[in-house]
């Protein structure tokens, strides 16, 4: 007869929840994983409309300042002092410029080079005007006119975020403790494992709505913007095993004194086994009472 301990199931999802969320809220530290950003602001096109329309006001003052011998180019930011895409990340802010193609240089790659990170504090807001108008060459300002001053803050998220790290962080500690000492259910952690996915689910709703909103902007050199595709998945996987991980230490208090048992030897059948020696602490009990006395255990 082999047991199956939930704890240890429940520990490993821990583990997996804190390793998923870190990667996703340290992206972009020190130039890393600069492939995982929030958001990318796509502003290669800056510029193009005036150069290529003689009838703008701002066509002679885009034209001096590129040189003669550059004929249809894919992207002129580089003469405006500004970069091909913007990228967020919770503590950074990236930059760089797109790869013309070899085959044809009018055509830019998704490859990217001269990549620069600037570390921004914990909750900053970014406003694309705000950035490009402060590198923006003087003889072009009126490139950004019709860009939006729209602000993308991660503070609330960010704050969902701390919280809910440092409770899958402390479920993590209780759960090796109990683990090591041999306790089956540690009660008192539902409460950290429910904060913990609350938090993770509130910050990915915020930042999806972010997402998308950046997503809808066009126009005015702005865009297509690549979808942030890996940073959704990480921050919505974060919020699933989570809320795994919180089913089992609810299915741990629901039915703690038992514990699975396969019975037989490969007849795959389950049964819970009553165990008498439970050691769960006073408020552990508690919980189990009130669950019960509500017909949930």
């Amino acid at each position: 007869m082999r047991k199956f301990n939930i704890s240890v199931a429940e520990f490993w999802l821990v583990v997996l929840v804190l390793a998923l969320s870190l990667v996703t809220i340290l992206a972009g530290v020190r130039g890393t994983n600069t492939g995982i950003p929030i958001a990318t602001f796509n502003t290669s096109s800056l510029g193009l409309d005036a150069y290529h329309d003689p009838s703008s006001s701002l066509h002679d003052a885009v034209v001096s300042l590129i040189p003669s011998d550059v004929v249809n180019p894919p992207s002129i930011t580089q003469y405006l002092n500004v970069k091909d895409w913007y990228i967020m990340h919770y503590f950074s802010v990236c930059s760089g410029y797109y790869i013309p193609s070899s085959s044809n240089p009018s055509v830019l790659t998704s490859s990217t080079t001269n990549i620069t990170c600037v570390r921004r504090y914990s909750g900053y807001s970014f406003s694309l005007h705000d950035t490009i108008t402060s590198t923006l060459s003087s003889e072009v300002i009126g490139l950004a006119e019709k860009m939006t001053a729209q602000r993308w803050s991660t503070r609330t998220a960010i704050s969902a975020w701390y919280t809910g790290v440092s409770n899958v962080f402390l479920s993590f500690v209780a759960l090796s403790f109990a683990l090591w000492c041999g306790r089956a259910w540690w009660s008192e952690t539902i409460i950290m494992s429910l904060i913990a996915w609350l938090c993770f689910f509130i910050g990915s709703g915020i930042m999806t709505h972010q997402i998308l909103s950046i997503q809808r902007l066009s126009g005015s050199g702005v865009g297509p913007n690549p979808y942030p595709g890996s940073f959704l998945a990480l921050t919505w996987a974060c919020s699933v095993f989570q809320f795994l991980a919180f089913c089992i230490r609810w299915l741990g208090i629901r039915t703690v004194g038992r514990e699975w048992v396969l019975v037989g030897r490969g007849s795959g059948r389950w049964r819970w086994k009553e165990e008498l020696n439970w050691k769960g602490g006073s408020s552990g009990r508690l919980v189990v009472r009130i669950l019960r006395n509500m017909g949930l255990g």
